[in-house]
């Protein structure tokens, strides 16, 4: 709690971003977000006007703390106010450059110009723990994947900040409205579509944890977001092809896992693969979503 002004705080500890230079361009996100009036937590700056500080080598930071509760899937006013606030988010961030590099930062475009590295490492790591049949699923995808979405239509989508990790323990409301947008840790310089494709499926699906999506619900989210910013025919038409690209398990992602958090890499790739290939298999759905009339 400040003690000058009574305002309960959040003191946080970055661990996913370590480097002090990436946790600077988050506070700098999150300070424009505020100064446009983007309901996201202000933050406490000392003296000398830093909003970090380094403590046994992490970074640290300091921000209001911010009521509200977590989206409830059956409620289509927070699913709108959902879809509303990414394209408010998009909109601020379009003209944003990307200026720190992310520990688990991924280059999307690897998945077309050279997947055969990222596939080769992952037998190698995960084919002794009996991953085989799973990562052959993975290793077949890159090739649909180019057929659907060139790369050239790819690198043309519209871009800018992504927020990259848009789901509903992120989001915090208070009735229909929109109280904060947390966790800038995922954050990138890419196309604003990969927030919208993995936006439909978080806040498209029954309830948190299933995958089942209601294609009403995400019709009602992305119509939303076109009230803000209507999507290209291009973002449009990849949105069911590269809907998996945020989720795609990749090698380089699990002994930063078990290092820092203390989770099973093999524990944490069956997790992921899993729930990859169902995501993959809401393609159909996703199709209906998209669709015109």
């Amino acid at each position: 709690m400040d003690a000058a002004t009574g305002a309960r705080m959040v003191l946080r500890r970055c661990r996913r971003n370590a480097q002090l230079e990436r946790i600077r361009w988050q506070c700098e996100l999150q300070q424009r977000l505020v100064a446009s009036g983007f309901p996201t937590p202000d933050l406490l700056l000392a003296n000398d006007g830093a909003a970090t500080v380094e403590i046994s080598g992490l970074p640290w930071t300091l921000q209001v703390f911010v009521a509200g509760e977590h989206v409830d899937f059956e409620r289509a006013n927070q699913l709108a106010e959902a879809g509303r606030r990414l394209a408010e988010f998009h909109a601020v961030a379009a003209d944003s450059e990307r200026t720190a590099v992310h520990p688990l930062e991924v280059d999307y475009r690897h998945y077309w110009v050279e997947p055969d590295a990222e596939l080769a490492a992952r037998r190698h790591r995960f084919e002794p723990h009996d991953l085989a049949t799973e990562v052959d699923a993975l290793e077949r995808w890159p090739q649909r994947l180019q057929q659907e979405c060139p790369l050239c239509q790819f690198d043309a989508l519209p871009r800018g900040v992504a927020h990259l990790y848009y789901h509903g323990r992120n989001l915090l409301f208070d009735g229909a409205r929109m109280s904060a947008l947390l966790d800038f840790d995922m954050a990138e310089h890419s196309p604003f579509v990969l927030d919208i494709a993995d936006a439909l499926i978080c806040f498209g699906r029954e309830r948190r944890g299933s995958l089942v999506i209601r294609v009403d619900a995400a019709r009602t989210f992305l119509e939303a977001y076109e009230r803000e910013r209507a999507l290209t025919p291009d973002e449009r038409g990849a949105i069911p092809a590269i809907a998996p690209l945020i989720g795609a398990p990749l090698d380089r992602r699990y002994p930063l896992f078990n290092e820092r958090y203390g989770e099973d890499p093999v524990a944490s790739v069956r997790r992921g693969l899993e729930r990859w290939r169902t995501i993959v298999g809401l393609r159909p759905g996703l199709e209906r979503v998209v669709a015109r009339g």
